[in-house]
């Protein structure tokens, strides 16, 4: 059977109707250049090393789409995604506010494959690169007869793709292109910071085209957000599992700066370390700085030879995050890169130094969620190791305790 072209065509105005307006910022500073190819871009754009792509819209092939999930949908989550279609077919934008391991990728397939059978075409965006490749192959393997590509660093071949799996700085090289897009972890870094990530998502979204957010946890910064977009929250409050969300401990150690410093690991933390590596477990040591986690990791390293770590200006990210999955060691040392997003079987979390600043109240709930998430083993063990208590860390427990009850 021939196959059909659905030719696109954008309903997106040009800056070129002014030209004192960026056309991938809408900035409208008086420092607005034109490029060779006629469009208006301000100077941190012009100089911005992300790939550049034409501003215009592209033709899909019209294809069969199949949904082929492994396990079927729990009751809590075929009432969420139920609400998620009726929702999106009412013309309204959602939040969907679920408990980490609540398998809030698999409650919107179903309003994926709508948007699919409509000939849409959908962006799923996230917030790191760590976590795009995962949720590729997780939507490929969902969905078998569609094309779906991967869109990070320097991969930038989104050819005829009907879903494109992508970090959400890169819809930047998108205007008026998906009628779809789902944004994972809403809440997380740098989205919290940088405003011009919300203007490029918006900005690529068609005149009629829905947004839907995702995640575990709120920042204040989302809440105006998500009243100017008048979005319907629904909420999930058990994981698909129906087993509750484990509580963290506190592990009180005196002068535990001192000890690292000095490259010692405390024995209440070796003890932990070696009860889980022992039960062949998979462990995740969160530390709060890159400048640290040598230091941590060298002391871990005592103990646990084969441990090694990773940071956001890690150039092997990918690759030990590989080895990680397939076994190669049990120990992996990691600052908030790794605190939501990815799935690991038979995890424990260790945080050391959790009084730190940078471990929020959300960070902490969110990196207690990396444990328990499969049928398998759905539970298993968070240890926050520090010199004092925080309000942080008191009110990620209360959280979690709420989630629980019924």
């Amino acid at each position: 059977m021939k196959e059909q072209i659905l030719y696109r065509t954008s309903s997106y105005e040009p800056a070129l109707v002014n030209p004192y307006k960026c056309e991938r910022c809408q900035a409208t500073q008086e420092w607005i250049v034109q490029e060779v190819r006629g469009v208006w871009r301000c100077r941190r754009c012009s100089s911005d090393s992300l790939h550049t792509q034409n501003l215009t819209h592209r033709s899909l092939t019209i294809r069969h789409h199949k949904l082929d999930l492994r396990y079927p949908l729990t009751n809590e989550q075929a009432r969420a995604a139920s609400e998620i279609k009726d929702s999106l077919s009412r013309g309204r934008h959602v939040f969907l506010h679920a408990v980490t391991g609540a398998g809030k990728t698999e409650m919107v397939f179903e309003a994926i494959l709508d948007a699919l059978n409509r000939n849409e075409r959908i962006a799923f965006a996230i917030p790191r690169i760590e976590i795009v490749l995962q949720l590729y192959r997780r939507l490929t393997a969902a969905f078998p007869y569609t094309v779906i590509k991967a869109i990070y660093g320097q991969c930038h071949d989104d050819e005829d793709a009907s879903i494109v799996v992508t970090t959400i700085q890169q819809l930047a090289h998108y205007v008026a292109e998906f009628d779809f897009i789902l944004i994972d972890e809403t809440d997380a870094f740098p989205l919290t910071i940088d405003e011009l990530l919300w203007i490029w998502a918006i900005r690529s979204l068609t005149k009629k085209g829905k947004i839907v957010f995702m995640s575990a946890t709120t920042h204040p910064s989302l809440m105006p957000r998500m009243m100017s977009l008048q979005m319907t929250k629904i909420s999930v409050t058990r994981r698909f599992h129906d087993h509750n969300l484990d509580l963290p401990a506190l592990v009180h150690v005196v002068n535990l700066e001192k000890a690292i410093a000095q490259r010692v690991l405390p024995k209440k933390v070796i003890r932990c370390l070696r009860k889980w590596v022992d039960d062949s477990h998979r462990v995740f040591v969160f530390v709060p700085t890159k400048t640290i986690l040598p230091l941590v990791l060298h002391s871990i390293q005592k103990e646990f030879p084969n441990a090694e770590g990773i940071h956001a200006s890690s150039n092997d990210r990918q690759s030990v995050l590989k080895r990680f999955d397939r076994g190669d060691f049990s120990v992996l040392v990691t600052t908030t890169l790794l605190e939501r997003g990815v799935t690991f079987p038979r995890l424990d979390c260790l945080v050391l130094f959790a009084d730190h600043p940078v471990f929020s109240k959300e960070t902490l709930i969110q990196i207690s969620g990396r444990v328990g998430r499969s049928l398998d083993t759905p539970h298993g063990d968070i240890v926050f190791v520090a010199s004092s208590k925080t309000r942080a860390m008191v009110e990620s427990i209360h959280e979690i305790e709420k989630w629980n009850r019924p």
